[in-house]
């Protein structure tokens, strides 16, 4: 006689990314766990209560696709199951505008004597996207170091406006001299990528 044990499914999935409207919607697939030894394991998912964006679909396999027509915020109830298991979980999909990123100063001019760094500036990042992850890139600059605060602009009610990416110089192997880089942030779907111009200026 064997013995299987069922383990429960579950959704994984807690939270969905915030989808923007007329533009199309590709997160990673749904998450699933569990499900164990059961003759036909294969999970699908269904919207079993609520809806959908207009425009968004979810396959059984769980996986959102298609463009988002309306901004809104939408809660539904997924179920998704095997032969033997069965699991719920209310997930919600924000859709809004694309994220604009806003950044201050448009410009940093550094200036120091060779092999001294000087005093590191900051650029305040701030979007009308809440808690959203943005990158920062350069140029191939060795002396130039960036290091972003949290990465992410502000929560709701935090108090703050803006996240900080402090930038720092370091000129130690730098001979006098005027030098120059840009920095570039960007996120996902943004409507804009704001470029700052660096200038270094190196005196003997």
């Amino acid at each position: 006689m064997h013995t299987f044990f069922l383990a429960l499914v579950e959704i994984a999935t807690m939270t969905l990314p915030t989808a923007v409207v007329h533009r199309p919607y590709t997160p990673e697939p749904l998450r699933f766990t569990g499900g164990g030894e059961c003759s036909q394991n294969e999970v699908s998912v269904r919207v079993v209560f609520g809806r959908l964006p207009d425009g968004v679909t979810l396959s059984a396999a769980g996986e959102f696709s298609g463009t988002p027509s309306q901004i809104g915020t939408y809660t539904f109830l997924l179920r998704a199951a095997n032969a033997c298991r069965q699991a719920t979980r209310a997930l919600t999909l924000r859709v809004d505008g694309a994220p604009l990123l806003v950044i201050t100063p448009d410009s940093l001019t550094f200036h120091c004597r060779a092999g001294e760094a000087p005093p590191a500036q900051t650029i305040r990042v701030a979007s009308n996207w809440q808690d959203m992850a943005y990158s920062t890139n350069m140029e191939n600059t060795p002396w130039l170091k960036l290091s972003p605060l949290r990465g992410r602009t502000p929560v709701h009610g935090s108090g703050f406006v803006a996240d900080v990416v402090s930038v720092s110089i370091q000129p130690e192997k730098l001979a006098p001299g005027t030098y120059h880089s840009r920095i570039k942030l960007t996120t996902w779907q943004v409507l804009n990528e704001p470029v700052i111009p660096v200038t270094l200026v190196v005196e003997p």
